[in-house]
């Protein structure tokens, strides 16, 4: 059976998310023309998406503290001395800054709660008994913590 165009859509999503394929390759074997990957790809906002699921926590905040160094360096006069920072680049590092503290935020509420499922699920393929009877403690810890990062 032939696959849709919508079929044809998803898996190509799917092989530019998962694999190193090229646009090109990708359309060559869906037997699409590049055109069309290349306007489903910029309309579902691919990269985007691919360079979300890709990035990782010290890079993003790396990226974040590199910004802060390039508005720093360009804080110079005309013969290439340190001044003090205008109120455009304060702000503008303060804003990264309070990024990355929000950054460190979710990203450790992330992390809480993508262990404890792992661990409840494996608990209650193990001892189901005791994963139900914990659960309302685990709920409360994630809770706590939740107040706590926010």
């Amino acid at each position: 059976m032939a696959l849709t165009n919508k079929d044809k859509k998803e898996l190509a999503l799917s092989l530019f998310l998962n694999t190193d394929k090229s646009q090109k390759e990708i359309a060559a074997r869906l037997e699409v023309s590049e055109n069309t990957l290349s306007t489903w790809a910029n309309a579902g906002g691919w990269a985007t998406i691919k360079g979300a699921n890709t990035a990782t926590r010290p890079q993003i905040i790396a990226d974040l503290y590199q910004q802060i160094s390039l508005i720093k360096d360009k804080a110079v006069d005309d013969e290439g001395k340190r001044r003090v920072m205008n109120t455009h680049e304060t702000q503008a590092i303060r804003m990264i800054s309070k990024s990355i503290s929000e950054l460190d935020k979710r990203l450790s509420i992330d992390t809480y709660i993508t262990v404890i499922e792992e661990m409840m699920t494996w608990l209650f393929e193990v001892a189901p008994a005791l994963a139900k009877s914990i659960m309302p403690k685990v709920d409360g810890f994630v809770d706590s913590k939740f107040k706590e990062l926010s």
